[in-house]
């Protein structure tokens, strides 16, 4: 008599059965994974509030030590370097095709213990003012006819004196106040505290400038299209400065280059500290880069004063570098470069800076290393001052 209960299991049987069990649990864990995976995909996502418009969100963190000899004492200062201060934005850019395009930008920096303003008095202070809006503002672009900026931002003449292409601008370029500009300047044979920043204490913002147009601004701004590489750029600000502006950038056989030249009328009232208004200036740059990795940099700026009796502020500016693969890293840049900026506070004060900067780029970590050291000296009429030498040592990590 038969036992229909009873069931008989073959050796084979079971072993498929222990196969389909564990291809089961192969299949189990992948899909597991792939769904992880894409969770954690999804997750990098960010969602923008409008299907018409696409977000994105990025920034860095630059932070330095600086140490300067000022003649008598060495200050150690921990400054966020204002050559590329840190910061985050977000960027909103609508996503509809055809010759038409909208965007918006908000970016915010912050700048604790500010390089371009910190001293040898503000060694144990934080900056004050470290919040800052770079940019608010919203454009509208067409292929044929243009863009329109309407906001807080870039000027059409702001970068004009700065075209650097040798890789080091985060460790020094042309506007040599960004890593140092509040350093003061020290009076020889004086060894007692130093006093603030003033007509008779003056710190190296006080002095030297790259007439590098009008800045970020309030404004409104168009650029035509490019043509061959070439873009006008205009702008009227709130303060009611004027700027017209021709950059270039391109290809000539093996040179890389970045070019442009500008006239602004900032239209301000006073100076700062003693020193004249700027009324008109002209100025420009040029970069080339070559294939070998050497680069050369110039820059050059008038502007006249709103006293027609006193002299013109010029300024120059020349950089050499070169770039190449040390390691597998990144690349490894360096440079030497000279700026001087005559008659800008007083009547024949002249700046000189002489300078080396370093960047060793990290691409696996989103990482720039970068050393300067530069020499910095202010020849005054009746006034005998200390040079100064400053050195940073910093790192910039983008996301």
């Amino acid at each position: 008599m038969t036992n229909t209960n009873d069931t008989t299991i073959s050796p084979r049987s079971g072993i498929n059965n222990q196969r389909i069990a564990l291809a089961s649990a192969v299949a189990l864990t992948l899909c597991s994974g792939l769904s992880h995976a894409q969770a954690e995909s999804e997750s990098r996502n960010i969602l923008s509030g409008s299907d018409a418009v696409k977000l994105s969100i990025s920034g860095q963190i630059n932070r330095a030590a600086m140490l300067v000899e000022d003649g008598e004492d060495t200050t150690l200062l921990n400054v966020d370097n204002n050559a590329s201060s840190s910061r985050v934005r977000f960027i909103a850019e609508s996503t509809a095709s055809g010759p038409w395009s909208a965007g918006a930008a908000l970016e915010t920096e912050f700048r604790l213990n500010n390089s371009f303003t910190i001293s040898q008095l503000d060694e144990n202070q934080d900056d004050a003012s470290a919040f800052r809006n770079r940019r608010v503002e919203v454009y509208f672009a067409n292929e044929d006819l243009g863009k329109i900026w309407l906001g807080q931002g870039w000027t059409a003449s702001e970068g004009v004196s700065e075209n650097d292409l040798s890789g080091t601008a985060i460790a020094g370029y042309s506007e040599v106040n960004t890593t140092s500009g509040g350093i003061l300047f020290r009076e020889k044979g004086f060894d007692g505290e130093l006093s603030p920043r003033g007509p008779n204490n003056p710190d190296l913002r006080s002095v030297a400038t790259n007439l590098d147009g009008l800045g970020r601004n309030t404004r409104i701004r168009y650029d035509t299209p490019k043509f061959n590489g070439f873009q006008l750029r205009t702008s009227a600000v709130n303060q009611g400065g004027v700027d017209v502006a021709l950059f270039y950038s391109g290809n000539v056989d093996r040179l890389k280059i970045a070019a442009g030249m500008a006239w602004a009328n900032s239209d301000e009232a006073t100076g700062n500290d003693g020193a004249a208004a700027l009324d008109d200036q002209v100025s420009g740059s040029i970069s080339v880069l070559d294939t070998s990795g050497f680069s050369a940099t110039v820059a050059l700026g008038q502007a006249s004063k709103n006293d027609s009796s006193l002299e013109d502020v010029t300024f120059a500016y020349t950089k050499l570098g070169y770039q190449t693969k040390l390691i597998d890293a990144g690349t490894t840049h360096f440079s030497v470069d000279y700026h001087t900026t005559d008659d800008l506070q007083r009547e024949d004060d002249t700046v000189e800076v002489i300078g080396f900067q370093a960047l060793q780029k990290v691409s696996s970590i989103g990482t720039d290393f970068y050393a300067s050291l530069r020499s910095i000296s202010l020849d005054r009429t009746g006034v005998d001052y200390e040079d100064n030498l400053v050195a940073l040592l910093g790192a910039r990590v983008t996301f």
